[in-house]
């Protein structure tokens, strides 16, 4: 243990640290809904709230719309998007019921419905058959099946046909996503008031001969295959089906595409509010984030997001003049394994790789396959600002804008770009999904309930809940949420800030699947956080830590500070500012306390290089800080007394715990603050390591967050904020999705050089085997009847089980520096990172911050004392 206290003992320990660093599963409770998910978080409560239930819901759902998406075409706008600002956020978990990486199908049956199914299966229940497929038994009742029982208005909105995966999902009950006929009968039979998208050939251009858009006609509604119809219909029609093209429209962007996605939500709620005192829903899919995704096009994907987030703005301007509209935003999955380089980092890579050109004719396809289905633009450029109106005005992005190849360029994962070159196939390449973690975004009555999903069976199910309620029930993720609640304008008299090096969505994601729960997933307040700095687009952590200790954005390689012209300002850090302040502070890393992120909160230089200068820095602060007597204590990774960050980070907790007892008896106890890095997380992506090393790493990191967050849940005056400082371009994949000669043609089994590491899942990550037949109602959480278990789920699962999964970088990452032998790391990302957070004031940190906010307000919690 080291407990430091005086200059001359720090001074020698962090001498000899100088030199070494020269050469050296959980309970599963009942969800409300019937589905049991792992997390003491998801517990039901009898209790009720008063707040009224919503009378409309808006669903929005991004088709592969993963949290790097959101992060390029905020930056291509140069401005947050709209869903970023909304009121609620959450990350939800996307596996099937069978494997770690779903397909649409069974993700939108999770967020229809609110239960797992099997991969590629339509509201149906788990290994159901296609002779079962038509039995109500064996079918699980959508949400929209719910609305129209209920009396309620119903929608379906998509830019693909409608008998795609996502809005099929909502009305339809089939084995497979491809029976589209079938799903259009479906569709009909349903009584939904309102459909507008594409995919018409499906009704009246029908194997059996059948014509069911005279079948929808007939029953009384207005039909369009038009936008021009479709317009003149709105104003008057009480149901209409609007098919504006046979198959699926156009991309956005593009001139001929059958028209845009507001107009056509804006169609259907004009209809559907129609004399409607009883209420409505709808869902409204962005469909063709995934497509782009699929295309591997960056510029696309970015395209399709910012035509995606103005009809978001649009259902929130609805729900704006009322009070009865909760407008939820979520994605069924992430495709492509899509990552935010730029292009200071990029450029050096590419040159390894042999230059743009060879990379260009490396993921290319063939001659004869690119002059049919060409492909799009590889590693594309889009400036700062690109697509929006103006200079960017938001978080210094203006300036950062005119910084040379401070430009995006648009990535994707190696596995995909590197089949796609190889692929003997003469169709169109897809690229494959990842198991990442997706954001759900929720504003208006029942948001709080929707935001704290901790997986889209469970998002699924709680919104069904809200169908023709009362009251927004209260589900007890709870005790803790009850408790940020009642201490949301409370001053903490504790600050644990924990920041995860390099710790993106999916290092959290690989996390997760390994293990099977996360402490930090089940944290009440969650985030995301915009790292980039004021010289780079992706940060580098000096100046990523500046930005959490000092609130101030500087460039990179800075320590403390920022540039002036050719001057250099020293900033007050949050250590300082706490030790000023008469609090204890501590320091704790999984490596060296030189390193980077550690160095930023007691370090003031423009060069992060020179170490022997950052020791020296803390060895002084009690003569360089006024009112300091120096660091109470620093425990680091290369101190042999320790096993781990979560020993270190209890030892750390325990000490301070103790010295605040012994001055609270004297009246001088003004509380601690702590600072805990998880320093491994980034060692292992920085090195592209694909074994292991990477989920041992985000293991052990959430070990310590455990360990803080018991603290405060006892300690009840304690505010744990956890966030990584920036991203790289990690994906998990599994051994399944894409599992073939073209989408994986670069792996070894298909003849390929590319091997992957495999990974075993935690069975329990997948949640359990065995279903609920019965939903349980929000008053009654007793355990019933189950059907399905292991080994239902071990035969759908063939020859995959027991399941792995692997990591993967971006293609020019991992082939970059597998090129360049040892001379370049591997680049960081400007990916939006996670946030969560726990305690007194904790309910500030939550949704859409930019990185020096933070460090902004964790001084104003230290400055309030």
């Amino acid at each position: 243990m080291r407990m430091i206290k005086g200059k001359a003992a720090l001074f020698l320990l962090l001498l000899g640290l100088v030199m070494v660093s020269s050469c050296s599963h959980p309970k599963t409770t009942v969800e409300p809904d019937g589905q049991q998910t792992p997390a003491k978080a998801q517990e039901a409560s009898v209790e009720a709230k008063t707040e009224a239930a919503p009378k409309r819901i808006i669903y929005l759902i991004a088709d592969g719309m993963g949290v790097s998406a959101a992060s390029a075409a905020t930056y291509a706008k140069g401005a947050p998007l709209s869903m970023l600002g909304m009121e609620r956020m959450g990350l939800v978990t996307t596996h099937s019921y069978d494997f770690v990486t779903t397909d649409s199908a069974a993700s939108a049956t999770a967020l229809a419905a609110g239960r797992k199914t099997h991969f590629e299966g339509m509201s149906v229940k788990p290994g159901t058959t296609v002779e079962q497929e038509t039995d109500p038994a064996h079918q699980t009742p959508t949400m929209l099946e719910k609305a129209h029982a209920a009396g309620w208005k119903t929608g379906l909105v998509a830019t693909v046909r409608v008998t795609h995966a996502t809005p099929g999902a909502f009305a339809g009950h089939r084995v497979n996503r491809r029976q589209y006929d079938d799903l259009a009968a479906d569709m009909l039979a349903s009584g939904v008031d309102v459909v507008i998208g594409g995919g018409r050939r499906f009704f009246d251009k029908r194997k059996d001969g059948k014509d069911l858009m005279a079948a929808f006609k007939e029953k009384g509604y207005a039909v369009a295959d038009t936008l021009g119809a479709m317009k003149e219909a709105t104003p008057s029609a009480r149901q209409m089906v609007a098919l504006l093209d046979p198959s699926d429209f156009k991309e956005a962007g593009n001139p001929e595409r059958q028209a845009g996605l507001t107009e056509m939500m804006q169609s259907a709620i004009e209809v559907l509010d129609r004399d409607n005192e009883v209420g409505f829903f709808l869902m409204v899919e962005g469909s063709q984030v995934d497509w782009r995704a699929h295309s591997l096009d960056g510029e696309g994907v970015v395209k399709e997001m910012l035509e995606f987030d103005e009809t978001v703005q649009a259902a929130l301007d609805y729900a704006a003049g009322r009070d009865d509209t909760l407008v939820v935003v979520t994605s069924d999955h992430e495709t492509g394994g899509f990552s935010v380089l730029d292009s200071s980092q990029v450029k050096p890579l590419l040159a390894a790789a042999g230059g743009a050109d060879a990379a260009k004719a490396e993921v290319g396809r063939a001659a004869e396959v690119e002059a049919k289905y060409p492909s799009p633009e590889h590693l594309p450029a889009v400036g700062i600002g690109e697509y929006g109106e103006g200079t960017p005005d938001f978080a210094g992005l203006g300036a950062l804008s005119q910084v040379e190849d401070s430009e995006m360029r648009l990535s994707f994962g190696h596995l995909s770009l590197a089949s796609r070159g190889v692929c003997a196939w003469k169709g169109r390449f897809s690229a494959a999904h990842t198991a990442a973690m997706v954001a759900v975004y929720a504003h208006g009555p029942g948001a709080q309930s929707i935001a704290a999903s901790r997986d889209n069976a469970v998002l699924g199910a709680r919104l069904m809940a809200l169908v023709d309620a009362e009251t927004v029930p209260v589900y007890a993720s709870d005790e803790d949420a009850k408790q940020v609640e009642e201490t949301a304008e409370k001053t903490p008299t504790n600050v644990i800030l924990m920041v995860g090096g390099g710790m993106g969505v999916g290092a959290v994601t690989a996390g997760y699947y390994a293990k099977g729960s996360l402490a930090m997933m089940e944290m009440p307040v969650q985030g995301l956080v915009a790292t980039h700095g004021a010289d780079r687009l992706a940060n580098d952590a000096a100046a990523a830590a500046t930005a959490l200790a000092t609130g101030q954005r500087t460039h990179a390689g800075a320590l403390g500070g920022v540039g002036q012209g050719d001057a250099w300002k020293s900033l007050p850090t949050l250590l300082e500012r706490s030790e000023q302040a008469g609090m204890m502070t501590g320091l704790v890393t999984s490596g060296a306390i030189t390193g980077a992120t550690s160095a930023a909160f007691y370090a003031h230089t423009p060069n992060f290089s020179e170490t022997p200068n950052i020791a020296h820095a803390l060895s002084e602060m009690a003569e360089r800080v006024e009112g300091s007597d120096g660091v109470d204590l620093v425990y680091t990774g290369e101190d042999a007394a320790f096993s781990n960050l979560p020993e270190m980070t209890a030892r750390a907790l325990e000490n301070l715990a103790r010295q605040a007892q012994d001055a609270s008896k004297s009246d001088k106890n003004k509380g601690f603050f702590l600072m805990v890095e998880g320093a491994q997380i980034d060692a292992a992506q920085r090195g592209l390591k694909r074994d292991r090393g990477l989920v041992d790493a985000v293991v052990d990191f959430d070990g310590a967050v455990r360990a803080a967050v018991e603290f405060a849940r006892a300690d009840g005056e304690t505010l744990v904020l956890v966030t990584g400082d920036r991203d790289y371009s990690t994906s998990v994949i599994d051994h399944h999705y894409g599992h073939n000669d073209c989408q994986g043609a670069a792996l070894v089994d298909f003849g390929g050089t590319f091997e992957l590491e495999k990974i075993a899942a935690a069975p329990e990550a997948l949640g359990p085997a065995c279903q609920p037949v019965e939903a349980v109602t929000v008053a009654n959480a007793d355990t019933v009847a189950c059907e399905g278990d292991e080994a239902l789920r071990a035969r759908l699962q063939g020859e995959f089980a027991p399941l792995h999964f692997s990591l993967q970088y971006g293609w020019v990452a991992q082939v970059g520096v597998e090129r360049a032998k040892g001379a370049l790391n591997a680049p960081t990302s400007a990916n939006f990172v996670p946030l969560f957070a726990f305690g007194p004031g904790a309910s500030a940190f939550e949704g859409f911050h930019d990185q020096p906010a933070l460090g902004q307000m964790l001084q104003q919690f230290v400055s309030a004392r």
